[in-house]
């Protein structure tokens, strides 16, 4: 692996350090800029529209600059369209403003968006009206052409994580400046949420032609706050965008996320002060922090706490054996014992009670603990006596015990779970790579659950390489499925698609769910933020404050 790989695990004075020098990164950062010269911020003042121009004449009275810590060693990638980890949304949503972003409820909202206004007027066309003014950091103009060209990249660049979502994406039309008519080649109800993440982030196409690479560790776009700088495995820091669009934000002078911060170090830096707002601190000292003054405060979402499994490797190619691990595990008990009951156990299929009545059917059954299925599905598998298999995992200290727990349940019916604990992204790339069959990990929220599940069963996106052809009997159950819950515009006509794909999901047991995840917040008192339903932390347009 090449130098970048290299990861170091950070101690708490290094959280210390990395605050006090993330404050002087951005006082320096407001002397020299940000990608730009004095010339790109001369042009990007002068194409402001009035409203946008006065919202950066009159620049809000902000707070310091907010400090946060954050389990990675390092952001896999910086550009939303070819990056791979989960924790990058954070900092996505920082950057990049969404052509149609959502709210905390994941709700589409005009107010938020660079598209101040859309229509539909049928099923397979989107028209967009583009909010005028808007400037990318490096001083370039959003409008029509732009986005034509991130959308288009978006859907064709070799590499794409964002593919998949914009699959059905035909013909991308500028009408005029600020007018663009989307027409998708099947009606494809999930598009307008879908949005709100990686494929409506929109990139700076100045920055990447002129660097002629992936934004990856130079991200430019027209977010709350612009890229200052990034130390390698210890912090990247962010300053707020004076020039940003919306009136009154951003709130804060800057952000700096502190990378390599475990869950009881977050609760020791919140203790000490040292951070600000840190997300899933240990859940079993959430009454710790409360005690300390703390505020703490909880989301439930469908975000999933599982295994990987790449089904074109042995085992993984043998159902029996996918079906057993699933039955095999106390999910209760792992919530419990683990996370002091904190989460959901992930006993009806992929969606869980976070997502409403059109989505979740309490009634569904999934996979619960029953050892005497899994002795069934390893007779069937023609294991009797058990197998072994390797896993990779994290070797943040929670995740190992939950992995040491679901060992330990394993053991007792026969299974061998050798666990492989790695640095992040480690330990997942290694499986992405197809170097391991099974990796430890979750499955973040996304905006609409089908693009959620998609990223673990659509064979045209991030798990080709870990999934079954097109003629195995549960490929085609579930592309079946996912079609269907695609073109359901009608919420009835939706539900019951969603369970034809839930039962495809679970005969399939492409994978091991375990728990839905109930998302955390620990922020200091003089902080003021709402934790979104995507389940990580949304600091984009005005949405932290500090008094």
């Amino acid at each position: 692996m090449s130098n970048y790989w290299t990861r170091r695990k950070i101690s708490r004075r290094s959280v210390l350090r990395g605050a006090a020098v993330g404050g002087a990164g951005l006082a320096g950062a407001a002397l020299i800029g940000c990608g730009s010269d004095d010339d790109d911020s001369s042009s990007s003042s002068s194409s402001s529209s009035s409203s946008s121009s006065s919202a950066a004449a009159a620049a809000p009275a902000r707070g310091r600059v907010i400090n946060t810590g954050i389990g990675s060693g390092n952001f896999a990638q910086m550009d939303p369209i070819t990056g791979t980890g989960g924790d990058e949304h954070q900092f996505l949503w920082s950057v990049y403003d969404n052509l149609v972003r959502n709210d905390q409820s994941l709700t589409p909202t005009k107010s938020r968006s660079l598209a101040e206004n859309w229509e539909t007027p049928d099923k397979t066309t989107l028209v967009f009206n583009l909010r005028k003014g808007v400037t990318f950091h490096d001083g370039s103009a959003f409008n029509a052409d732009e986005l034509k060209w991130h959308l288009e990249r978006a859907r064709d660049l070799e590499g794409a994580v964002t593919a998949q979502d914009l699959g059905y994406l035909e013909n991308v039309e500028t009408i005029d400046d600020y007018t663009t008519k989307v027409t998708l080649s099947q009606p494809f109800a999930p598009l307008l949420r879908m949005l709100g993440d990686r494929p409506g982030m929109v990139v700076s196409r100045k920055q990447v032609e002129a660097t002629d690479q992936f934004q990856g560790r130079n991200p430019v776009g027209t977010g709350a706050f612009a890229f200052v700088e990034e130390l390698e495995g210890d912090r990247v820091v962010l300053k707020a965008n004076d020039n940003y669009w919306m009136e009154g934000a951003p709130k804060v002078d800057g952000l700096v996320y502190q990378f390599g911060v475990d869950s009881d170090q977050k609760v020791n830096a919140m203790l000490s002060g040292d951070l600000d707002i840190v997300d899933n601190p240990d859940p079993n000292q959430l009454e710790t922090l409360e005690a300390a003054g703390i505020t703490v405060a909880k989301q439930p979402t469908n975000a999933k706490i599982r295994t990987w499994l790449n089904m074109n490797m042995e085992p993984w190619t043998n159902v029996h054996l996918r079906r057993a691990l699933n039955y095999a595990v106390d999910r209760d008990e792992l919530n419990n014992l683990v996370y002091g009951g904190l989460h959901t156990p992930a006993t009806t299929g992929f969606f869980g009670p976070a997502l409403g009545d059109t989505d979740y059917d309490p009634d569904f059954v999934g996979f619960n603990f029953d050892p005497q299925r899994v002795a069934a599905e390893l007779s069937l598998a023609g294991y009797p006596d058990g197998f072994e298999y390797d896993v990779n995992t994290s070797n943040a200290p929670l995740n190992l015990a939950k992995d040491e727990l679901i060992q330990a349940q394993y053991a007792k019916l026969g299974i061998k779970r050798n666990i492989i604990p790695k640095v992040s992204p480690d330990y997942y790339m290694e499986f992405w790579e197809e170097q391991i069959g099974a990796h430890s990990s979750g499955m973040s929220v996304r905006p609409d659950v089908w693009q959620q599940i998609a990223y673990i069963v659509n064979a045209n996106g991030k798990s080709s390489g870990v999934l079954p052809g097109p003629d195995d009997e549960f490929r085609k159950a579930i592309d079946a499925a996912m079609s269907a819950v695609g073109e359901a515009y009608d919420p009835e006509d939706r539900k019951k698609a969603m369970s034809q794909l839930n039962q495809a999901y679970v005969d399939s047991a492409w994978g091991v769910d375990y728990l839905n995840s109930t998302y955390t917040v620990a922020m200091q008192k003089n902080i003021t933020y709402t934790p979104s339903a995507i389940g990580k932390f949304y600091f984009g347009n005005g949405d932290i404050a500090i008094s």
